[in-house]
């Protein structure tokens, strides 16, 4: 009997230790399984965060160019010559006066009109446009008879206008001999 017992009980004790192993197996089968799901896991996250990173990047980038798209917008905007003669033209609006109707003083209202070009730096191209809404009547009707090729610049319209007013010494003389003080006016300011 104690030998069935021994048997027995080494039946038993080899049972347990196969149940031992097949525990120990599932174990790690469990822990390998776990490790994976971790794997898994961390790569999925490592995934969404290089997604999120590459969709921020994308973003980005499409905000920047359509910034840079909108400053080159505006850029070509400012420098559009209808801008450049409405900032031009408001800029002169209350510093330049119009055209005397004298044409005695023709000369030293152009004179005046460049020393104002020259300080605020208008453009040269800019320069004609600007000039003519201070014109007398009497140039702006000159002007609509003349060739708008000969008055594109500035210095067309000044030598247009001085030929077509007739200012030569003659005139200035006549003009010398002719002048008288006015009663409101000072010997100074005569």
């Amino acid at each position: 009997m104690t030998e069935n017992r021994s048997l027995e009980e080494r039946r038993l004790w080899i049972k347990e230790r196969k149940l031992e192993e097949q525990r120990l197996q599932r174990e790690q089968r469990l822990q390998l399984e776990e490790q994976r799901l971790q794997r898994q896991l961390k790569d999925r996250r490592w995934q969404l965060e290089e997604r999120k990173w590459q969709e921020r990047k994308e973003f980005e980038e499409r905000k920047w160019r359509e910034e840079l798209e909108l400053k080159k917008n505006e850029q070509k905007y400012r420098e559009s010559t209808a801008v450049k003669v409405k900032t031009w033209g408001d800029a002169l609006r209350n510093v330049i006066c119009r055209m005397p109707n004298e044409s005695i003083e023709v000369v030293s209202w152009f004179v005046s009109v460049e020393k104002l070009f020259d300080r605020l730096k208008v453009p040269e191209e800019l320069q004609a446009v600007l000039v003519r809404p201070y014109l007398s009547e009497r140039a702006k009707l000159l002007m609509s008879k003349c060739d708008p090729a000969h008055t594109a610049t500035y210095q067309a319209i000044k030598k247009f206008l001085l030929q077509e007013l007739h200012l030569s010494s003659s005139v200035y003389l006549d003009k010398f001999n002719s002048l008288a003080r006015d009663k409101d006016e000072t010997f100074g300011q005569f």
